[in-house]
């Protein structure tokens, strides 16, 4: 995906690909022009749609059906290269959401346009259908994890519930649940036994 922003036009490259995403001025879709939900297609499944229009690099990489983080950044790395030889200095920067992203900064507009058209370029030859499977397989991991949480706020009220509390709902805050253990006349180590035995199951308790 990419954002030109128009103050000072600076203009930031983000990896993220999904159009939901998109924010700013003018933004260009990466997805190119096929119709439907990128999101609504498994990794496997878009990356063997994708393979027989892509780039051979990126091709190599689509080829398994599955595009890692390592394999992310390698096409993150091929797109800042390009931008290299065309003349310009980027280096990617954590987003801290899974993505990378490239910033750009000039006052020149005609600069600016030039890095406009080079960053198109270059990340539709090296990274565009990796990034687009990469989402994919990102906001699939995302929601397996909240999944995983949820079954572990379930648990923690189960086991409450088996512990003599009552009124506990399977999806409700913790503090709820906590408050709930107090009126039970119970002391607070019900709960977190009941979360560390939910923790032990699940490898993770709700924060929350």
């Amino acid at each position: 995906m990419f954002t030109l922003k128009t103050v000072s036009w600076r203009v930031v490259a983000a990896a993220a690909v999904l159009a939901a995403v998109l924010a700013g001025a003018v933004t260009i879709a990466l997805a190119g022009d096929r119709g439907g939900n990128p999101a609504h297609r498994s990794p496997a499944e878009l990356a063997a749609e994708r393979l027989g229009e892509t780039t051979p690099s990126q091709a190599a990489i689509l080829a398994d059906g599955v595009v890692t983080r390592e394999e992310y950044l390698s096409a993150v790395q091929a797109t800042v290269g390009c931008l290299a030889e065309r003349g310009f200095t980027v280096s990617p920067e954590d987003r801290g959401d899974g993505w990378l992203r490239l910033t750009f900064a000039t006052a020149d507009t005609a600069e600016g346009a030039r890095y406009k058209a080079a960053y198109q370029e270059c990340h539709i030859a090296n990274e565009r259908d990796v990034a687009l499977v990469y989402a994919v397989a990102l906001g699939e991991a995302r929601q397996a994890d909240l999944a995983t949480v949820e079954q572990s706020r379930s648990a923690i009220a189960q086991c409450l519930v088996g512990r003599g509390v009552q009124g506990v709902a399977e999806d409700a805050p913790l503090l709820k649940m906590l408050d709930a253990v107090a009126k039970a006349g119970q002391a607070s180590s019900s709960f977190y036994q009941c979360a560390g035995m939910a923790s032990e199951k699940y490898g993770v308790v709700p924060n929350e």
